[in-house]
């Protein structure tokens, strides 16, 4: 699991506006704008390569930073990979990248530097933005699968269809999403509930007391 670090993809980034010129603006949060070039994003992208591609600097650097989202957000390992990898697209590249002096630093010098950076207040000001970004992301793309599963009525309008898993399912008050087996009749109404036992649809009907019951859906 830990093999996973796509720490960055070659070209700029989607969130990146590249000028004419060739140059994207990064506004620091101090008063002063640093200036992102190509030349310099590549060696921000490279230096984290590196990183990755050496196994004691990344047992050093990059698996704690895993163990730690892991441990303080309550995250499955995939997750806290894709914690660790948003930091280090999103936040940590552009942040060298923007700094004039990481071009002048050597690769041991940009170790320190990092090391240093992981260890300050403002390191931790970009944990909890990775933390809180990478939520938001895993948030949207459930939040767009649920839509997707909720437009995708094959069947009837009664029922739905995951589109990955092609397994039929309807929603239930009390049970949440209940799968409907593949053979079976459709939904014939939005309160219609599937029976596992008799394998059938049965209807909720209201007795003259005003008490609910259920009975067989007939053909």
């Amino acid at each position: 699991m830990d093999n996973i670090y796509n720490i960055y993809t070659k070209g700029n980034s989607s969130d990146e506006e590249v000028s004419p010129e060739g140059e994207a603006t990064l506004e620091d949060k101090s008063s002063k704008k640093d200036i992102i070039t190509e030349e310099s994003l590549a060696a921000a992208k490279e230096f984290f390569h590196l990183i990755n591609r050496n196994s004691a600097q990344k047992a050093q650097i990059l698996t704690p930073l895993i163990n730690w989202f892991q441990m303080h957000e309550g995250l499955t390992r995939k997750h806290a990979c894709e914690n660790l990898v948003y930091l280090v697209n999103e936040l940590l590249i552009p942040y060298f990248a923007g700094q004039a002096r990481f071009m002048k630093s050597n690769h041991t010098g940009r170790l320190c530097w990092l090391n240093n950076l992981l260890k300050s207040a403002h390191g931790q000001h970009l944990l909890n933005d990775a933390a809180r970004g990478s939520r938001q992301k895993r948030e949207q793309a459930a939040l767009e699968t649920k839509k997707n599963q909720r437009d995708n009525h094959p069947v009837n309008e009664f029922e739905w269809t995951d589109p990955e898993t092609e397994m039929r399912f309807y929603d239930d008050k009390d049970e949440g999403a209940v799968n409907i087996p593949a053979d079976a009749e459709a939904r014939p109404a939005g309160n219609a509930v599937w029976n596992v036992l008799s394998k059938e649809w049965v209807l909720p009907t209201t007795s003259p007391c005003g008490d609910s019951s259920f009975r067989k859906e007939e053909n």
